[in-house]
C-alpha cells in the first residue's frame, strides 16, 4: 500500500465503518482526525479518488449522478461491507 495520505485513507475508514458508503466530496467535508479535530491540509477530490481506488481495503460500491456540473460521483465502501 502506499504511504501518500495513509493517514487520511485511515481516518476515512474509521469514518466509513462507523456511517456507511460515502461519496469522495463528503469524505473530503466530514472526516475528522482521532481526536475528533478536523482536518487542517485538507486532500482535493481527485486525490482522494485516487487514494481510495489504489488502497485494497476500499470499493467504489456504486456511482451517483448528483455530481456539480452533473458529474458522476463515486460511492467508496468497506471490501465485505453489509449494511444491517
Amino acid at each position: 500500500m502506499k504511504t501518500r495520505g495513509i493517514r487520511f485513507r485511515n481516518w476515512a475508514f474509521d469514518y466509513i465503518a462507523l456511517n456507511g458508503p460515502q461519496t469522495s466530496d463528503a469524505l473530503v467535508s466530514q472526516v475528522k482526525t482521532a481526536t475528533g479535530r478536523n482536518v487542517r491540509n485538507k486532500p482535493s477530490i481527485f486525490q482522494v479518488c485516487h487514494w481510495m481506488r489504489v488502497d485494497q481495503r476500499f470499493d467504489a460500491i456504486g456511482k451517483s449522478n448528483t455530481g456539480s456540473g452533473g458529474g458522476v460521483v463515486k460511492i467508496w465502501g468497506i471490501k465485505d461491507y453489509k449494511e444491517s
